[in-house]
């Protein structure tokens, strides 16, 4: 079974590892090759707020801030609620020390 504390880290978008509908991301202590664009960085902190930055003008970051919550244990569903009033679900599919998957049910988070 996973935890929601398993998430609470700063990830990275490894694009490279993604399969279908699974997005992989890797913890950031974990050196990632360069690509092009800047890769996407989802950030679940403590008190179940969420931050994720991509890429904006001119290679800055635009984030983006929210809260989570766990809606459902088995499998793990997190709802993501976005400062901006929007939302979104995902599952989470494998969370360790040094990977997350991922897959969004609805909405964006990006």
């Amino acid at each position: 079974m996973i935890s929601g504390s398993c998430l609470q880290r700063r990830w990275l978008h490894s694009q490279e590892e993604d399969t279908g509908e699974i997005r992989v991301y890797r913890s950031s202590s974990i050196p990632l090759p360069p690509t092009r664009a800047p890769r996407h960085v989802l950030e679940f902190a403590n008190e179940e707020r969420v931050i994720s930055r991509v890429g904006g003008p001119a290679d800055s970051r635009v984030a983006r801030e929210g809260r989570w919550d766990v809606v459902q244990p088995e499998p793990l569903i997190l709802r993501l609620t976005w400062d901006d009033l929007s939302g979104s679900s995902l599952e989470v599919i494998e969370c360790s020390d040094t990977v997350l998957q991922i897959r969004i049910l609805t909405g964006s988070i990006d």
